[in-house]
């Protein structure tokens, strides 16, 4: 989060913009749920106790209500559109839009590497610090997340064998092999809402069943409530599942994928 944040944030209604370390400011919000005082646009309304994420907010000087994210510049919100092409050339961005569980935002994510070199997938709100860690590093080359879309290339390695394309992975190369794990949320993602049975098929089996073994990603998925099919029910903690999707995941041949879906939906 940038640190002169809330000069860049002000009231929808009044236009007063909040003033820090001052008794009267956005820092005595207190939180709907639990009534704990915090920072609201340091956490993004969400509530830094309890972890309710609220989606207004009242302005303490004209005491008006109004939608969280109104109160912030439109150029935050939309950090896409107000990137120069050449920069976004350089990204690697998903093909999917996700809704951010943190800030609510739905927008691509962007694929960057952490300290350790491990590969996370960041949300594109450069006001939220949320982030997904795939906890796996490779020394190929990506080249786009979007290869499960059209056929394009992902990533390429050393040696010829090793460039990826749609659903041919070079079993005897780890590098290839911890990058389709990367990879996994945007196969994951065709895999929810493709159509072409073929293509269904095919992912499932040559990438997904013996290589996606990443629960928090499953998390995270399963709770992309726009990916799901009609027939799709909640279950108590807020996953999304359909009765064929259930069948294809105790297939993986991942271990804690499968008891994970066991513990949540049988």
């Amino acid at each position: 989060m940038a640190k002169n944040y809330l000069e860049e944030i002000q009231c929808p209604k009044c236009k007063i913009r909040p003033k820090p370390l001052k008794w009267l400011s956005f820092r005595s919000w207190a939180c709907d749920i639990c009534n704990h005082s915090f920072d609201t646009f340091k956490f993004y309304g969400k509530c830094s106790k309890c972890k309710h994420q609220h989606k207004e907010t009242m302005c303490l000087t004209c005491e008006k209500v109004s939608n969280h994210l109104d109160f912030y510049p439109k150029s935050r919100l939309d950090t896409e559109k107000s990137k120069p092409n050449q920069v976004v050339k350089n990204d690697i961005f998903t093909p999917h839009k996700y809704e951010c569980p943190k800030c609510c935002i739905t927008n691509y994510l962007k694929l960057m590497v952490n300290e350790e070199s491990k590969y996370i997938y960041v949300c594109n709100n450069d006001l939220c610090d949320f982030h997904l860690n795939t906890n796996r590093m490779t020394s190929h080359k990506f080249l786009s997340l979007e290869g499960t879309l059209g056929g394009k290339q992902l990533w390429e390695g050393s040696k010829d064998k090793c460039n990826y394309f749609h659903s041919h992975i070079n079993t005897k190369c780890l590098d290839c092999i911890n990058a389709s794990k990367i990879s996994m949320l945007s196969f994951f993602t065709h895999f929810l809402t493709c159509n072409w049975g073929a293509c269904y098929h095919t992912i499932f089996n040559h990438t997904i069943k013996p290589y996606f073994d990443d629960v928090e990603v499953l998390k995270f998925l399963l709770k992309q409530h726009k990916f799901f099919k009609p027939g799709t029910y909640r279950n108590r903690n807020g996953y999304f599942m359909y009765p064929e999707l259930d069948r294809y995941l105790l297939r993986i041949n991942n271990s804690k994928v499968k008891d994970f879906v066991r513990n949540e939906f049988h």
